[in-house]
């Protein structure tokens, strides 16, 4: 390292990053490390890092659903970062596997520290984790799931947690009275790892919650704006809001969520709300070690999710009471990842990448 002012550069690209990420900028700069945090400009990540005050320099765009869109948006952004931080000269670059942040860095001879937890993600694995000095990921992730994709065991930071102990751990004791309310996140439709044409099984269970849960609200959390337009057209009797919300506030006031991604999921379990996990894809670590701990109930059908939402609604204090208890001890027992993160930062000497393209 090369003195307490060492330049750290963070690139953000989602809105779990966004919460990821504000707690390490607050690790670096108490420990005097400057920091540069850039973001594209995307609707909920944009709205979400007003909610918590993180500042950036806003750089780029989202792609969109096409693979020739998403190539051009990056190329493009990739560029501007060029421009940002080339005169701004960070010693370390930190994302969570975005390409760009990585090909930027490596290109410029700058440490690309990467965080990820999805190595069922491909296309970004592949694109940010050779290029990496160090991995941070959750122990639940084998390391043979990084290995693959070119970076050396020895080179993978491992921390016993799920990323949303980051922030979730700083929080202080929440007593908020539940509502009758049913949290929904709709499925992410646009990354590379989703295959086309998958039905949305928590909004089909939303749908039928909106009838078939009576006294109950729910609430439907689209991811794009798209999402926002065609949700309100189809669930009538739903509540779809049109800007990011407090997830923090929103889960830990809620009796129950179903969730068709997998941060939110994590996150709504740890605070305490029973939580079904629909995401569209299997095999993913971090469920499965959730599910371990009896915070996470896994349902792939639209018949599955209903039902065992219908089963926790039939006495929902008992399963918030239950919920609670595990999930104060889980999170007791992790650790922080922002820590990890920071501490490795503030440790480690900057050192030249293995060579530049």
């Amino acid at each position: 390292m090369k003195g307490l002012r060492l330049r750290v550069w963070v690139d953000v690209n989602t809105p779990k990053q966004v919460r990821f990420f504000k707690p390490v900028v607050e690790e670096l700069e108490a420990r005097g490390l400057e920091v540069l945090v850039t973001a594209r400009r995307f609707r909920e990540v944009e709205q979400l890092a007003r909610l918590v005050g993180l500042s950036y320099v806003p750089v780029g765009v989202y792609g969109g659903p096409g693979l020739e869109d998403k190539l051009r948006r990056s190329l493009s952004r990739a560029l501007k970062l060029l421009k940002v931080v080339r005169g701004w000269r960070p010693e370390v670059a930190l994302s969570f596997s975005s390409p760009e942040a990585a090909r930027v860095a490596y290109g410029l001879g700058v440490p690309h520290l990467c965080v990820n937890d999805s190595p069922h993600a491909e296309a970004a694995a592949r694109l940010t984790v050779p290029l990496s000095a160090k991995l941070f990921a959750p122990k639940c992730v084998p390391l043979e799931e990084w290995t693959r994709y070119g970076i050396s065991a020895g080179d993978v930071v491992q921390y016993d947690a799920v990323d949303p102990a980051a922030w979730l751990k700083r929080l202080p004791p929440l007593e908020v009275e539940r509502e009758r309310l049913i949290v929904v996140r709709a499925m992410e439709a646009y990354a590379s790892y989703v295959r086309g044409g998958r039905v949305d099984v928590a909004v089909e269970a939303a749908r039928r919650l909106v009838g078939e849960a009576p006294g109950f609200k729910v609430v439907v959390l689209a991811r794009y704006w798209s999402q926002v337009v065609e949700l309100r057209r189809r669930l009538k009797g739903a509540l779809i809001p049109t800007r990011a919300v407090d997830g923090v506030d929103l889960l830990s006031r809620s009796c129950l969520f179903i969730g068709g991604g997998g941060t939110m999921t994590w996150e709504a379990a740890l605070l305490g709300t029973p939580a079904i996990s629909c995401a569209p894809v299997d095999g993913v670590y971090v469920e499965d070690y959730m599910a371990s701990l009896g915070l996470v109930r896994k349902a792939r059908a639209v018949e599955e999710v209903v039902e065992e939402a219908l089963r926790v609604l039939s006495s929902p204090e008992r399963w918030v009471d239950e919920q609670r208890r595990r999930a104060r001890e889980a999170l007791e027992a992790m650790e922080d990842p922002a820590e990890v993160v920071a501490s490795f930062i503030e440790s480690t000497a900057s050192r030249p990448s293995s060579g530049t393209a």
